[in-house]
């Protein structure tokens, strides 16, 4: 078989074409090719099914809610206390939401701001 391509030359699109003529003609290369591509399509597919597998396991089926949760005060939860308790640094934060339970302290105009300690660590 003679050398088409020399080092260093880009093949153009014509003689690439003609390459694989002569090549599909080879029952050797028509081999070949056969198994390449179904390597490629065994790969594929088994990635395909890796995922559908993974997804099975790990991301299972999620159902509604059938009757919608009643909230109460007691649960909800605010942040800010939490967050200023557990800061490093110094927090400039109104007073009434460091003792705040509801949102009726938060609405008069008796909140004032403060400088909370800075905590040192140990």
């Amino acid at each position: 078989m003679p050398v088409i391509a020399k080092e260093g030359k880009k093949m153009s699109l014509s003689g690439k074409l003609s390459r694989l003529a002569m090549r599909l003609r080879d029952p050797e290369w028509r081999r070949y090719g056969g198994l390449l591509l179904g390597g490629k399509a065994m790969g594929i597919g088994l990635v395909l099914l890796i995922i559908t597998v993974v997804s099975g396991v790990f991301f299972g089926h999620v159902y509604a809610q059938t009757a919608t949760p009643e909230v109460k005060a007691a649960d909800v939860v605010n942040p800010v206390p939490a967050f200023a308790a557990f800061s490093s640094t110094p927090s400039v934060l109104p007073s009434c939401l460091l003792t705040a339970t509801d949102s009726s302290a938060i609405t008069g105009s008796s909140c004032k701001t403060r400088q909370l300690p800075m905590k040192r660590p140990a």
